[in-house]
């Protein structure tokens, strides 16, 4: 494949050196937001997050990598300047990874495309092109980009299986973000998609369908036209279903997938492609490519799964919008190991093929942990006033729940969870007796 240049790669450098700059910059209230959050909660702060963390240090870091940003969008060829500001991109969204808890992908898309830019920048340096020979600087961020979707849709084919093709995470995620209450004129759609199956299913599908369709993008044409409009509209509908905007994705799907290109005669570029990029040595590099990708993700997936059985669900960070779980992320458990909490006791079985494997108290509620064979479910009770909802919630009270267990396999279980409380509550304010349980619970010995 040859490269093709866009009729003036100035416009498509300048946008993407704004949104680095302008994704650098977010980084100055999102470190100190998380770091507020990781103190309150008594989460452990390494000295490296401490560091960067601190606006002392990370304000001279986003002044020097936005300056590099300028530098870079202003002229062609500014290799070392978007290193800088790669790197970064890099190291502000590792502190907040580690002081959230878990990263911002949408805040990836920035650094991915500039990343790319600069490989094909080093391709065009490496065959002695000048460097301000930019064609395959685009072609580098647009192949890295429909990666990106490709990764994704390997990940939902590997790991979501028939969930996916049935629509269930979609559904989890709707009524996680959005409560199911008839709060906005889009309510009535996002009902139909959560009570209609075969619509979410729908959905899911063309999801899938588009990402693994992202290196189509490359070919440009109507075809890669065809599926950057296709991946922009399913996050317009990402947009309205569940108010995640991943707007840095959009700008840079119209960059590298809508704006025209102009065609470069192969002969012009044949004798100095290297020969990574011919024949056998591309087809092998595709393959080796693609087997790291399944890899990373099932490293992914076995990393989840551990961080999930050792307890730590409901950890400082968990955003509870990629794995499917209900409204917030629970803080973590003051108290543990209770033997009863009101209506629950620890080792009971709360439904066939479910038990109660561990109760806790936080701040202003309560956990528990039910255990079943599609995996572990953890509740959280709170009374405390949350943006939230759940359509488990009773009264005042809100029930949140987080896992990866579909949703379609722990609603009864849930309804179950939830009959307790409304058996308890008769119309008489549940968020009374809780702080009357939790009273209790403080004086219980510990299993």
């Amino acid at each position: 494949m040859r490269p093709e240049g866009l009729r003036s790669a100035s416009l498509p450098r300048g946008v993407l050196a704004a949104v680095v700059g302008i994704d650098l910059i977010s980084f100055f209230p999102f470190l100190g937001q998380a770091r507020l959050r990781a103190v309150g909660e008594g989460a452990a702060i390494g000295m490296f997050a401490d560091l960067f963390s601190r606006p002392a240090v990370s304000v001279p870091v986003i002044v020097i990598g936005v300056v590099s940003a300028f530098v870079f969008g202003r002229r062609a060829g500014q290799f070392w300047a978007g290193c800088v500001s790669l790197g970064t991109l890099a190291l502000l969204s590792t502190v907040h990874a580690e002081l959230f808890g878990t990263p911002w992908r949408h805040l990836y898309y920035s650094g991915l495309c500039l990343l790319g830019w600069l490989l094909g920048l080093a391709v065009s340096r490496s065959s002695s092109q000048a460097t301000a020979d930019e064609s395959y600087a685009c072609m580098g961020s647009t192949a890295l980009l429909a990666g990106a979707y490709l990764n994704g849709g390997i990940s939902k084919v590997a790991l979501g299986g028939v969930d996916w093709a049935l629509g269930l995470p979609i559904q989890a995620i709707v009524v996680a973000q959005d409560g199911m209450v008839a709060d906005s004129a889009v309510s009535a759609y996002r009902s139909w998609i959560v009570t209609t199956p075969i619509v979410a299913g729908l959905f899911a599908f063309a999801t899938v369908a588009l990402e693994l369709a992202a290196p189509l993008i490359l070919v440009g044409g109507v075809v890669g036209a065809g599926v950057t409009l296709g991946l922009l509209a399913m996050h317009v509908n990402i947009l309205v279903l569940t108010h995640i905007l991943y707007w840095e994705a959009m700008v840079s799907l119209v960059l590298f997938g809508l704006l025209p290109r102009r065609s470069t005669p192969a002969a012009a570029h044949a004798a100095s492609v290297p020969t990574l990029f011919h024949g056998r040595p591309f087809v092998v590099s595709v393959l080796l490519l693609v087997l790291c990708s399944l890899l990373a993700i099932q490293h992914q997936s076995r990393r989840f799964a551990l961080w999930y059985e050792s307890g730590a669900v409901g950890a400082p960070g968990t955003s509870g919008v990629e794995s499917g779980e209900s409204g917030r992320a629970p803080g973590p458990d003051t108290v543990t190991g209770l033997q009863q909490l009101g209506p629950y006791a620890a080792g009971e079985t709360l439904l066939t093929g479910w038990r109660l494997e561990s109760l806790g108290l936080t701040d202003d509620g309560f956990t528990a942990v039910v255990v079943g064979k599609p995996g572990p479910v953890r509740f959280e009770v709170t009374c405390a006033s949350s943006q939230y909802h759940s359509q488990f919630d009773v009264g005042a009270a809100h029930v949140f729940y987080s896992g990866s267990v579909a949703f379609r396999d722990l609603d009864a279980v849930a309804r179950s969870f939830q009959s307790r409380l409304k058996d308890v509550d008769e119309g008489r304010g549940l968020c009374g007796r809780l702080e009357a349980w939790r009273t209790v619970a403080q004086g219980q010995p510990r299993r």
